[in-house]
């Protein structure tokens, strides 16, 4: 980023506004060296003339410029001085807003410690802050019982703390840090007691990275939705946002229409996790826009509560998606597909097989050749079959040898 009082930046502002050289000579012989020398020393002038009537006649001759022809307010040289300040003021207030945006101011009553986590997060409330806020919670209702598990964890205190002090607006807060003192407590640990073997857990563990819930591998149920509701509303309570009474009623709606059951003859659901927290950032989006029109957090609570139905849109139930079921294969018809016949040998007037004599095996070019068996009763099919087919009816003491089997050799006589 520019800085008003570096010298570099300065001359390379010169270098790309294009000044002429003797005018950033005459600069520098006045003392104008940085973008604040010129800012400051010409506060009042808006459009730079007071700048170009400080410009000696020698400089405007060195330029080619003859006063006395021509008038040197008018020329090129003088539209660079003109832009030269004007980018100069520009940048000196960019950097005077951001110097006011960025700062923190630490209140008497909840003193602040430096910030400890590696994002742009508000500063870590003290120990003794968060204590006397939970003694005010205490004071404020009696009838509430602030255990480790209600507790808000001291990021989400801190984080609901500043978004509340004066100059700061509401901003939605992502359901990966609402979690409970028990919480952040054993997630810390945890990291803590991971043994560190390479050099970039090392730096990790220095970084001290913020625990955060997973919330994609998560399953909406009632009951974490009902203690992460409790969490966050007590951290608002706590840092006195609202009353207690105004979110309960709030969260109390959001949870009956969130986990609501519908009878299975009406094919509906209810929201599911994803659904639900873009919901939750929709009425928070409402929420903060209602605050920014000067609504006090109680009023607009009400106002989604009792008097909108923007909840009921948002979470309004969906239509239950049945998955597609396989199709069916057609059955076939026998009629139009006979099933195949495996040929047998013939059989004789009293319905027995006649009994053919057959070889075991034949010569083949030399080579001894086992017959196939199976093959003779037309029941191989096999194309790599080890055994040789051929017809082994005898004929003349030898075997026929022709590509058939035995339960053809009648037909082929």
């Amino acid at each position: 980023m520019t800085s008003m009082d570096s010298r570099a930046d300065f001359q390379s502002m010169l270098t790309e506004l294009a000044v002429p050289s003797e005018l950033q000579t005459w600069l520098k012989d006045e003392g104008f060296v940085t973008i604040s020398d010129l800012v400051f020393t010409f506060a009042t002038s808006t459009d730079g003339d007071s700048l170009l009537q400080k410009v000696p006649t020698t400089t405007w001759t060195k330029l080619g410029v003859d006063s006395s022809l021509e008038d040197p307010a008018t020329t090129v040289a003088a539209g660079k001085l003109r832009r030269l300040l004007a980018q100069c003021r520009m940048v000196v207030q960019q950097l005077t807003a951001t110097q006011q945006a960025t700062a923190v101011q630490s209140t008497v009553a909840t003193p602040l410690t430096q910030p400890m986590w590696n994002e742009l997060a508000p500063p870590r409330l003290t120990p003794e802050a968060v204590t006397q806020l939970m003694e005010q919670f205490a004071t404020n209702y009696p009838g509430e019982l602030l255990t480790s598990e209600s507790t808000p964890s001291i990021r989400l205190l801190s984080v609901v703390h500043h978004t509340l002090k004066p100059g700061q607006t509401l901003k939605y807060i992502p359901w990966q840090i609402r979690m409970s003192q028990k919480q952040y407590q054993e997630m810390t640990e945890a990291k803590t007691h991971k043994a560190i073997r390479s050099e970039a857990q090392i730096l990790g563990s220095l970084l001290d990275e913020t625990p955060e819930i997973p919330v994609e591998n998560m399953r909406l149920s009632a009951e974490w939705l009902m203690r992460t509701q409790q969490v966050f509303r007590n951290a608002w309570v706590m840092c006195g946002a609202a009353h207690l009474h105004n979110f309960k009623k709030y969260d109390d709606k959001f949870f009956s229409l969130a986990m609501k059951r519908h009878a299975p003859e009406s094919m509906l659901r209810s929201v599911n996790l994803h659904e639900m927290l873009e919901a939750d950032k929709f009425l928070w989006g409402e929420l903060i826009a209602l605050v920014n029109q000067k609504w006090k957090l109680d009023d607009a609570l009400h106002e989604l509560s009792s008097a909108r139905a923007d909840m009921y849109g948002v979470l309004q139930p969906r239509p239950k998606t049945t998955q597609p079921k396989p199709p069916i294969p057609p059955k076939k018809n026998p009629k139009e597909e006979p099933p195949t016949k495996k040929p047998r040998l013939k059989e004789n007037q009293n319905g027995t097989t006649p009994q053919v004599d057959l070889c075991s095996f034949m010569w083949v070019q030399g080579q001894k050749k086992t017959l196939c068996q199976r093959y003779q009763k037309g029941t191989c099919s096999s194309k790599s079959c080890k055994f040789h087919h051929a017809c082994a009816v005898k004929v003349q003491g030898r075997p026929c040898g022709q590509r058939h089997g035995a339960h053809a050799h009648g037909n082929k006589t």
